[in-house]
């Protein structure tokens, strides 16, 4: 058995689906606002409380739009990507 399979297991395909798009979002956040491996630290903890919340704002609304199985990738996109660009707004300041 194999180390994918293994984990696969054990983790939901949702939750990984997620944590791609949200390690996607931080990185290009970074790319576009991010100087310093401080600024990549502070954008991956924002960008996961984002998703995070959106998905919980999605599952509470039970919103249909654009989701994927259990990931509600609308919401969850959206305030992530809405906090990631306060963070590089305040960030140039």
């Amino acid at each position: 058995m194999g180390i994918v399979a293994y984990v696969m297991g054990y983790i939901s395909p949702s939750l990984l689906l997620g944590a791609l798009f949200w390690l996607g979002y931080s990185s290009l956040a970074h790319l576009g606002g991010g100087r310093t491996l401080r600024d990549l630290v502070g954008f991956l903890v924002i960008g996961a409380i984002g998703f995070s919340v959106g998905q919980l704002l999605g599952k509470s609304t039970q919103s249909p739009f654009f989701e994927i199985g259990e990931l509600h990738l609308f919401e969850a996109s959206l305030t992530a990507w809405l906090l990631l660009a306060i963070a590089i707004l305040l960030g140039r300041r």
